[in-house]
C-alpha cells in the first residue's frame, strides 16, 4: 500500500487519524467483552471485593481477580515505558503483521501443548496442522 494509505496507517506521522481508530477499535471490543460476559465480570468483581475485604484467597473467583490485576500491572508499565518504541516500531503495518503472525504461532502452539502432549493425533501420530 502506498499514498495516503502509508502516511494514515503509520501512528508516527502527524495528522494520522489511525492511532484514534485504534483506541475506538479496542474500547469497542472491550464493551463487546463486557456484554457477552457480564455474569463472569460480575463473579470476578465480588471475588476481588471480598478477597480485598477478607484479605486471603479462598476462591477461585478471588484468585481470578488477583491474577488479572498482576497480569495488566507488567503490561501497564511495559505500555507506559515503551511508548515511543510502539508508536514507531510496531505503528506500521509490516511489523505488526509480523508481530501478530509470530504471536498466532505461539498461542497455537501453547494450545497444543496445553491439550497434552506434542500436538500430535493419538491414532497416527500426524501433526494438527497437516
Amino acid at each position: 500500500m502506498g499514498g495516503h494509505w502509508k502516511r494514515d496507517l503509520n501512528v508516527s506521522t502527524d495528522g494520522s487519524l489511525h492511532l484514534n481508530e485504534l483506541i475506538g477499535l479496542h474500547l469497542a471490543t472491550a464493551l463487546a467483552l463486557v456484554v457477552s460476559f457480564w455474569r463472569d465480570w460480575i463473579r470476578v468483581i465480588r471475588g476481588l471485593s471480598t478477597s480485598v475485604t477478607q484479605w486471603r484467597i479462598q476462591a477461585v473467583d478471588q484468585r481470578l481477580a488477583r491474577l488479572i490485576i498482576m497480569a495488566t500491572i507488567p503490561v501497564g508499565v511495559a505500555g507506559i515505558a515503551l511508548d515511543k518504541l510502539f508508536r514507531t516500531t510496531l505503528g506500521r503495518p509490516v511489523p505488526t503483521a509480523i508481530f501478530l503472525a509470530l504471536d498466532g504461532i505461539v498461542l497455537f502452539i501453547t494450545e497444543q501443548l496445553r491439550r497434552g502432549g506434542t500436538g500430535r493425533r493419538r491414532a497416527g501420530g500426524v501433526p494438527v496442522w497437516i
